[in-house]
């Protein structure tokens, strides 16, 4: 196995919300992963406090993220940080 510094890795986007009347902005959080050799370790709790801070100084009204559905650990991980389920995500591969 080689060895690398990255034990992390997440993408943070923020949009303006046109619809239903809103001009506001909205952060999604995609792709938050932590190697599991450093799992368990508070690192992943950052990266979403992280990510809900600069929501936060940018005037968000919310943050969502996406998570597939068998990662159920990380589900668990998610409510434990006050995030709750919503809706459905769909996609197509194209």
């Amino acid at each position: 196995m080689q060895e690398s510094s990255l034990h992390r890795s997440g993408t943070h986007k923020l949009y303006e919300s046109l619809g239903y009347g809103l001009d506001k902005v909205n952060g999604y959080v995609e792709d938050v992963v932590v190697d599991a050799e450093f799992q368990s370790q508070g690192i992943g709790r950052q990266m979403i406090e992280y990510a809900i801070d600069v929501c936060r100084k940018n005037g968000c009204y919310k943050m969502v993220l996406s998570s597939s559905l068998k990662c159920e650990r990380a589900h668990q991980f998610y409510e434990n940080l006050g995030f709750e389920k919503h809706g459905f995500s769909f996609l197509i591969e194209i």
